[in-house]
């Protein structure tokens, strides 16, 4: 995530990381299932579309939906406190 701060911020900085952290969370958390799952298994396990086709016996094409879907709604549920953040003057407002 090239938009966190870097550890020189100080507390609010590591206030904010943790903040985010926990609003990525939440929002993953939220998404639908086999989103999530698509999600989960690019981002944190590492797998290939083309693995989690052979697993699941989905077309790469619906795994590649899913996982498109998913990184939208992740942007939306990040959007509000990002804006929040960026007028607090905090590791946002740069970008």
């Amino acid at each position: 995530m090239e938009f966190l701060a870097d550890a020189s911020a100080g507390v609010e900085g590591e206030a904010e990381r943790r903040e985010l952290k926990r609003r990525l969370k939440a929002a993953v958390d939220a998404l639908e299932p086999k989103q999530r799952a698509v999600f989960a298994a690019t981002e944190l396990s590492g797998k290939s579309f083309r693995q989690l086709s052979e697993e699941r016996g989905e077309p790469v094409g619906t795994l590649l939906s899913r996982k498109c879907r998913a990184v939208k709604a992740l942007r939306a549920a990040l959007e509000d406190w990002k804006n929040q953040v960026k007028g607090k003057g905090g590791f946002y407002a740069g970008t």
